[in-house]
């Protein structure tokens, strides 16, 4: 391109050409229309910038290498480049423009054509509950508000192709309406190299933008010249929003973006939606909630318990990793679905939770993947009253977590003809009691009820005379079931004289 340049407009007949790429780059670099080019690890763990980071090799976290042949006696290539487009020299230029300084204040002097109605930022709440919060900086009026265009903003409505490079925008709200939407409005800050999302990592990329906007957000600010007045004047930045889809809105607000709290705004104001709608039970007579229920609104505690083994209804259940050096087999359970269908998995381990009046064990679970796939490729086969599964593909990698009395034991035997092939045997131990109450015997204080929808919660069983709950203050009276029976502590078996297993053999 520049030598098609260079043949169009010859030197010899006046024109004033850079003769090289490189001398371009450079007036650019001179006028503030460069570019910084930060190196960054191949997985999004950090950027080599900084003094403490700019000479590494190797990134601080996963050890990768920063080149893509370090072996290379000439100048060797980094395997990622992040383009940063400072912000501040651009900013000082609107207003040594004559022609754009004066309308870097037209939200305040600006008039609106048609009251009633948001034509400008200006006018919506958001600005304006920032002016009332942040006083000395709305006395200032040049200085600048930005809004934030993060991955999923599409500008020029081509981003449906394939493409390696993700650019974050900025757009200068202090301009009219018809100028701060406009493209040439615009201002390319970062131009992220990933061809797929980048999700949580994408504050790694962030932090030279951040850098920039923290220096411009103090009190001190940057000392700039605006041409309209003829006076100097610190100018201070605040980036009032982000314009983006809503997983780039999770990932720019740290969120998770999935779940029953996916919103960021809905979640932060959550407890208030609640307060308005929700009755004071300690002030109202009326309203009788159980204590089971205020157990339930304190939460368990943050850490779980873990535990190696737990005795269920006089089944006892054991983590695989146990039950690999032993002769008896306690890990393999199945759960069935709702349409009927089975799931079978390893358990991998037993958490207990304590909430304030009694305690929750859940199993997490390798399930094994036992979706047949055409003709081709079975993972499950019903032959002769046998059920036979490949163990090798896991499924539900995401969801592991199953209640104790969501499950029951299986045996898994060995298939000698087909590797990572187990045929499955089920049992009806002699010791399931009829129903009623399932009891975790290595710890009495874990009670479920398998006879109703809803998990029934229980206090200490060497407390049941006198259970009481302090709430604010408040002592509430616990009501005990009488179902609830108590069990001989049994120390853990460590060796392989299983009382269960060998009983199963007059079960088959």
């Amino acid at each position: 391109m520049l030598k098609f340049f260079q043949n169009v407009f010859p030197i010899r007949k006046g024109y004033k050409l850079s003769p090289s790429y490189y001398a371009i780059k450079k007036t650019f670099k001179t006028i503030g229309l460069g570019y910084e080019s930060i190196h960054a690890c191949e997985h999004d763990c950090c950027l080599f910038r900084g003094d403490d980071n700019k000479d590494l090799d190797l990134c601080l976290v996963c050890h990768t290498s920063r080149w893509k042949d370090s072996n290379t006696p000439r100048k060797r290539v980094p395997k990622k480049v992040l383009r940063y487009f400072s912000i501040t020299p651009r900013l000082q230029r609107l207003y040594k423009s004559s022609h754009t300084a004066n309308k870097m204040i037209w939200h305040a002097t600006g008039k609106c054509t048609e009251p009633g109605k948001m034509q400008h930022p200006v006018d919506g709440r958001a600005w304006k509950n920032f002016d009332t919060k942040y006083l000395d900086f709305a006395k200032e009026l040049s200085n600048v508000r930005l809004g934030l265009a993060a991955y999923g903003f599409n500008p020029f409505g081509n981003l449906s192709q394939a493409y390696s490079m993700r650019p974050m925008i900025l757009t200068t709200y202090n301009l009219p309406p018809w100028l701060c939407m406009k493209e040439s409005s615009f201002m390319l800050t970062l131009l992220i190299p990933s061809l797929k999302s980048l999700g949580k990592k994408i504050d790694v990329y962030l932090r030279p933008l951040f850098e920039d906007l923290k220096v411009l957000w103090d009190r001190k600010g940057v000392e700039t010249i605006d041409v309209a007045s003829g006076q100097k004047f610190n100018i201070r930045v605040i980036v009032l929003w982000t314009i983006s889809d809503f997983p780039a809105r999770s990932s720019l607000s740290g969120w998770s973006g999935q779940g029953c709290k996916a919103c960021p705004t809905c979640n932060k104001t959550l407890h208030l939606f609640i307060r308005q709608r929700h009755v004071d039970n300690d002030k109202d007579p009326e309203v009788n909630t159980t204590s089971e229920l205020f157990a339930l609104a304190y939460g368990p505690t943050w850490t779980p318990i873990s535990i190696n083994s737990c005795v269920v209804d006089n089944v006892r259940y054991v983590v695989h990793s146990r039950d690999e050096r032993r002769i008896t087999q306690n890990s393999s359970i199945c759960s069935p679905g709702p349409d009927g269908e089975m799931y079978y998995g390893q358990l991998q381990e037993i958490l207990k939770f304590k909430y304030l009046l009694f305690k929750v064990v859940l199993f997490r679970v390798k399930w094994f993947d036992t979706r047949n796939q055409g003709r081709k490729v079975k993972r499950l086969v019903l032959r002769n009253n046998m059920t036979q599964i490949g163990t090798r593909a896991e499924s539900f990698k995401d969801d592991q977590y199953i209640l104790i009395t969501q499950v029951k034991q299986v045996f898994y035997l060995e298939d000698k003809v087909k590797p990572y092939w187990r045929v499955v045997k089920h049992v009806n131990h002699k010791k399931f009691s009829d129903g009623g109450v399932i009891v975790v015997e290595d710890d009495p204080d874990i009670i479920y009820f398998d006879n109703s929808s809803d998990l029934l919660l229980s206090t200490s069983l060497n407390d049941l005379d006198n259970a009481t709950l302090h709430i604010d203050g408040q002592s509430t009276k616990v009501d005990v079931s009488p179902d609830i029976i108590d069990v001989v502590d049994e120390d853990d078996i460590t060796d392989d004289e299983d009382a269960i297993p060998h009983d199963l053999a007059d079960s088959y």
